[in-house]
């Protein structure tokens, strides 16, 4: 696949940006966070990671509910239930997501942000990569000693991609692209400088409720619409008023009323 093919990959999800590296001081703030949670429920938990740069030793000193055992060197691609099938399953559900994505946005002419990525995987994570997958990629890494099934289901993304139609690249292109991208490294000073972002305009409280109520009312044509979704939706609302509007009003006194 040339340059070129590779840079029409670039508006379907795929970003070489060195800050989306894992470090040892992301992987610390994350590990004691969920260390602090464990503790606070009394829980005991063994964590497996492997040999990278990103997942230090001496951490462990730092852990109270958190065991870390590591992997073998050069085991990673046998022994790690990640590399058995999540990851992968997690990034075609992705970028079939991506894909439903483009073809809604060609007709309104609106680009795929990075914040919109972020929202997508974490949607892929959360509804798509199911419970069965992962625990069938745990017992493919070893963690059983039963004889047990151990396929995975792979989305079909055939339909979506045919929809996009990007000339000179193939699906397999558009599910692999990024196989060969470091994923952790400590950054160096080049790659530690500031980037410009485009800056938005903030939002008022009133063009937030405004947008809550849209979306409340869009759910209401709808048929057969949960309402659990309403619940959320409630809450949602709930939050955002006892953060900024009831936060900030002052109290108002009954003299406050009188001439």
């Amino acid at each position: 696949m040339t340059g070129t093919e590779k840079q029409k990959l670039l508006i379907i999800g795929k970003s070489k940006n060195p800050r989306s590296w894992m470090t040892s001081l992301i992987f610390e703030k994350w590990l004691l966070d969920i260390d602090q949670k464990t503790s606070q429920e009394n829980r005991k938990i063994i964590l497996f990671v492997d040999n990278c740069t990103a997942h230090p030793r001496t951490l462990s000193t730092k852990l109270k509910s958190i065991t870390i055992a590591y992997f073998p060197p050069n085991t990673t691609s046998k022994l790690q239930p990640m590399n058995q099938g999540i990851i992968s399953n997690l990034k075609v559900y992705y970028r079939k997501r991506i894909l439903n994505k483009v073809i809604s946005n060609l007709e309104q002419r609106t680009t795929i942000t990075l914040r919109d990525c972020i929202s997508e995987v974490s949607k892929a994570w959360r509804s798509d990569v199911t419970s069965e997958t992962i625990k069938k990629c745990f017992f493919k890494a070893g963690f059983t000693n039963e004889n047990i099934e151990t396929d995975i289901e792979i989305p079909d993304v055939q339909r979506e991609w045919e929809l996009v139609h990007c000339d000179g690249v193939t699906l397999q292109d558009y599910l692999k692209i990024d196989e060969d991208i470091a994923v952790y490294e400590s950054p160096t000073e080049e790659n530690d400088e500031e980037e410009h972002a485009v800056e938005q305009s903030k939002l008022t409280e009133e063009d937030i409720l405004n947008a809550l109520s849209v979306v409340r009312n869009g759910f209401r044509q709808e048929a057969n619409v949960p309402d659990e979704i309403f619940l959320k939706l409630d809450d949602i609302e709930t939050f955002y008023e006892r953060r900024t509007i009831f936060k900030n009003n002052k109290q108002t006194k009954l003299t406050d009323y009188f001439f």
